[in-house]
């Protein structure tokens, strides 16, 4: 918690506002609810993203709800809970949405890939169940390291990209983000710089710009002067991975 503060400290300091809290699983952390109260109290906006997956510790996200300015129950397609091995169900996420008071402000993220005609209408009778609440789609990005294990090439990669994106486009109002990461996966279109305005920051107090580029770390302990200048050099440098960070950084 000690490092938690400093943290804190340093990013007010050089004029950070908004903290999201996310991966690993932040309600799994034994001090989450304090962690949630400290940020709020050096006056942060606190939002989290949360994995959707059975036995999900509702009582410590309700313990903080007060406090936080926005849920994102994280959500995985069939296809897509196969190759990251995990168990976040969409009909899971839908049920914690359901859990939540009204007046939260709250959203599903759904990682997707290989959709099947009747995944799709799945999903859609339970957005129209939920009353059609705030749903953010992602595609799932393969680093070459995964299509080797998954013994898929990029070829067929694309090919199963191109049939998810046509699937949902035959069901959802496909939107300019949506748009533009399935281009920047695909290789159809290249980003000059990296807009985004967001900052990640380790649990150890090292802070950078995008977490798959290898462009350096700045450490939480420099002066406010030193750290702000490096944010400032991380903003004004060239792209890292652009089709790792694809899926996380269109909302600049």
């Amino acid at each position: 918690m000690d490092r938690l503060g400093l943290i804190a400290s340093r990013l007010r300091e050089v004029g950070v506002q908004n903290i999201c809290l996310s991966g690993g699983e932040p309600t799994d952390h034994p001090y989450f609810e304090r962690m949630v109260s400290l940020l709020v109290r050096y006056g942060f906006s606190v939002s989290i993203i949360t994995a959707s997956r059975p036995e999900y510790p509702l009582d410590r996200l309700s313990a903080v709800l007060p406090l936080l300015s926005h849920i994102t129950f994280s959500a995985d397609s069939t296809g897509a809970a196969l190759v990251g091995n995990t168990r976040r169900h969409f009909e899971t996420a839908a049920d914690l949405f359901r859990a939540l008071p009204e007046r939260s402000s709250k959203s599903i993220h759904l990682n997707i890939f290989r959709l099947s005609e009747i995944e799709v209408s799945t999903i859609c009778d339970i957005v129209d169940r939920l009353g059609h609440p705030q749903l953010a789609l992602s595609f799932l990005y393969l680093s070459a390291d995964i299509l080797l294990e998954q013994r898929l090439s990029k070829e067929v990669y694309f090919d199963i990209l191109h049939r998810d994106y046509a699937l949902l486009q035959g069901r959802f109002s496909i939107g300019q983000e949506l748009m533009a990461a399935f281009r920047l996966l695909t290789g159809s279109e290249n980003r000059a710089r990296c807009q985004s305005k967001k900052l990640f920051v380790s649990a150890s107090g090292s802070v950078r710009l995008c977490p798959y580029a290898d462009d350096g770390q700045l450490a939480i302990s420099m002066s406010r002067e030193e750290l702000r200048a490096g944010i400032h050099r991380f903003t004004k440098g060239p792209p890292g991975h652009t089709e790792a960070c694809a899926p996380f950084c269109f909302d600049s």
